[in-house]
């Protein structure tokens, strides 16, 4: 069975749909089969590291034989566009002095998602993956990161399922779809906006914009990108399914 950890209650319904969740402990989770036979569990973690290996240990827990993260993510690779797919080949923990820790993913999921994906001409890319404590936002803050680390993208758990998995001795992959690029500055406060589960906090968003009407405007071109960021998704998880999964048996 692989296990998957996403973040967003949104990246949740893009790959494993609205229906057949279900709730244990703190978590919503679903699960379905393939078409190459094992078990899909996936697993609604919420935002942040902690939240993250919490999940992972808690799909360890239930049988898991290797684990996966999918999302969005922030782009660091000025070439990448919003909606580009990064398929990680190493993952970074990251601070301000650089990378503080390396994991490797499956070489034989990624060589076989890359290709498959790349035959479909979907905007697609292996390389690193950085995950960092706190958010991201800055065009200042992401060449800085990319310069010191390489990585491609940047969000806050792959890390930490990255280290369940090598702790436990498991495959592991990473996926995230690009939501902001490289050169795109974002509201701190946006961030703010979202709780712990990943779920927009209504009254907080009407302050918000009480206070900068002008980010009215950013925040809907941010909410069209996200929409892409999502349909890239769920086209990654598409084809996800339907053959590298296979690798995992």
């Amino acid at each position: 069975m692989l296990g998957v950890v996403v973040a967003l209650p949104s990246e949740a319904r893009a790959i494993m749909g609205r229906r057949g969740w279900r709730r244990e402990d703190d978590f919503k989770f679903a699960c379905r089969s393939t078409r190459w036979g094992p078990k899909l569990l996936c697993v609604r973690s919420g935002i942040g590291a902690n939240r993250a290996e919490r999940a992972a240990r808690w799909l360890v827990g239930r049988g898991a034989e290797a684990l996966g993260v999918f999302g969005v993510s922030g782009g660091l690779n000025p070439v990448l566009e919003f909606g580009a797919t990064v398929i990680a080949d190493t993952i970074l923990s990251a601070d301000r002095t650089g990378a503080t820790g390396r994991w490797v993913a499956d070489p034989e999921f990624a060589d076989s998602f890359f290709h498959e994906s790349a035959s479909k001409k979907l905007p697609v890319f292996r390389g690193p993956i950085a995950t960092t404590k706190h958010p991201v936002f800055s065009r200042e803050e992401k060449k800085r990161l990319f310069h010191m680390t390489g990585a491609f993208a940047v969000d806050l758990e792959s890390a930490a399922v990255a280290r369940v998995a090598a702790g436990e001795n498991l495959p592991f992959l990473a996926v995230r779809t690009i939501c902001d690029c490289a050169a795109d500055d974002l509201p701190a406060e946006l961030y703010g906006l979202l709780d712990a589960r990943g779920i927009l906090c209504g009254r907080i968003l009407m302050t918000l914009l009480w206070r900068h009407p002008g980010y009215a405007v950013e925040m809907v071109r941010y909410g069209r990108r996200f929409s892409k960021a999502l349909k890239s998704l769920r086209a990654a998880f598409k084809i996800f399914e339907k053959n590298p999964l296979k690798n995992f048996q």
